[in-house]
Formats: C-alpha cells, structure tokens, sequence
C-alpha cells in the first residue's frame, strides 16, 4: 500500500480500555504520561511524536508535570495532532550524571528535549514545533537559552501500530505533511 493511502483498520474488542491520560511515577526519577487514542475510535494508539524530556533532579512533580505538559501540547498544537496523541516521557538525572553542554552558559534548568515523529514535515511546521516548545516552557522558567531540542525523522515504516501495522500501511486520521 502506498504511503499515507488509507487501510483497513481493525478493531480489537479484546484489547483491554486504554487508561486515561495519567501522569505516574515510575521509579523515583523518571515519570511517563500516557495517552491513548480518542475514546471510543476503535483506531488504537497513533503517536504522531513521541517526545523524551531530561532534566536535571531538583524540580517538584508539579513542576515535572508541567514540563511534560507543556511538551504534549506543544507536540499538537506545533503539528496539528490529536491532543492526546503525543506521547512523552520525563527522566531526571542526579549531576554527576548529566554533564551540561557549555555549563558556562547553562543553569541547572537545562532541558534537553529529544522528540521522535514521523518524517515529512516541513522546515516550517519543525521551525513552529521549535518556537512553540520554547514558548511554552519559557511560560513555565525555563529560560530559552536553557532548551535544546533534537528531532528523530524515522520513516513511517518504521513505525508499528495496533500490534505490528507499518505507519505507512494505515490510516493515521491525521496529515503528517504539513
């Protein structure tokens, strides 16, 4: 099937309910927010990102949760996504485990964001995604200057859903070129 060009999608009765949306502890210096499709759709889980958050320890789960928040949101607005379809995950690090780049110019709000997303966006929605992550996590303190944002473009067949579907070979309900 050609990329993008819509598949049959399946619904599994037996898959249990997805949770809703839900931030948890796991461990005690890493949390993971969890995200399934719109409820009811029968379409499964269809990350349109995927976003990796690292930080320094020393900020409150309030804060933490914020910071992953505002990720999520960012990730839809920036790419017209579903807004509960990014999924992201915070992991916060002790210092002698995360040597800051150019510590001269960075404070202890150093937050380096790493998001995985389907390839074929343009320069402009990556420049959008770039300002609008900066924009809302300025919103919260993090300083511009403190923020580093790396994007992954695998393609979309390298992506598998609902139990093994290629990207490429399903219907996403959503554009990926914009």
């Amino acid at each position: 099937m050609a990329c993008g060009a819509p598949a049959t999608l399946r619904s599994d009765s037996a898959r249990a309910p997805r949770e809703p949306l839900a931030l948890r502890e796991i461990g005690t210096r890493s949390a993971v927010l969890h995200a399934g499709a719109a409820k009811g759709d029968g379409l499964g889980l269809r990350e349109v990102a995927l976003a990796r958050i690292d930080i320094l320890e020393g900020r409150s789960a309030a804060e933490k949760a914020a910071l992953v928040q505002a990720v999520r949101a960012a990730l839809s607005e920036a790419l017209r996504a579903p807004e509960d379809d990014p999924a992201a995950r915070l992991s916060e690090y002790p210092p002698g485990h995360f040597a800051l780049p150019y510590p001269d110019r960075h404070s202890e709000l150093f937050t380096l964001i790493e998001v995985t997303m389907f390839a074929g966006r343009s320069m402009e929605a990556k420049q959008r995604l770039y300002d609008t992550i900066v924009r809302r996590l300025a919103a919260l303190g993090t300083p511009p200057s403190d923020v580093l944002i790396v994007l992954h473009e695998p393609r979309m067949e390298n992506w598998a859903l609902d139990g093994g579907i290629p990207a490429s070979e399903t219907d996403l309900g959503f554009e990926v070129d914009i």
